[in-house]
């Protein structure tokens, strides 16, 4: 088999897998369509803040700081909350492994959830996938 050959066969078998991967999403791409996602597995990529009333993953951390009436951008983390393990991730871009689910109706009262919709984290994954 030619080099040529060889590189082509790893850059199937490359693309391949790369398309076999779940796709990523951003916490305003879900909540676009919630019902879409509602208890499935997804992958969500963003800001995280795991600070005390406040858990949850953000498009970016401009939307954390500016859209305080708008999140549309954010999505909750539950499942965080008794994590003992390093909070260092705080503040970073991450990705996230979870079940989404849409809360309807009046606000669901959890302290922290920036609004009704959230991602139920396996803490036994964490710390949280890298940049």
């Amino acid at each position: 088999m030619t080099v040529t050959n060889k590189l082509a066969v790893l850059c199937v078998v490359g693309l391949l897998a790369g398309c076999a991967q779940e796709p990523v999403y951003l916490p305003s791409e879900i909540n676009a369509h919630p019902k879409l996602y509602e208890g499935r597995e997804v992958r969500i990529r963003g800001w995280v803040t795991l600070r005390v009333e406040n858990r949850n993953i953000w498009d970016t951390k401009d939307d954390f700081e500016h859209l305080k009436d708008d999140f549309s951008h954010c999505v909750s983390l539950v499942g965080v909350q008794s994590w003992t393990g390093d909070k260092s991730i705080d503040g970073q871009v991450r990705t996230i492994s979870g079940v989404f689910h849409q809360y309807e109706g009046d606000r669901t009262t959890e302290l922290g959830m920036c609004n009704n919709s959230a991602i139920e984290v396996d803490t036994s994954k964490l710390p949280f996938r890298g940049r």
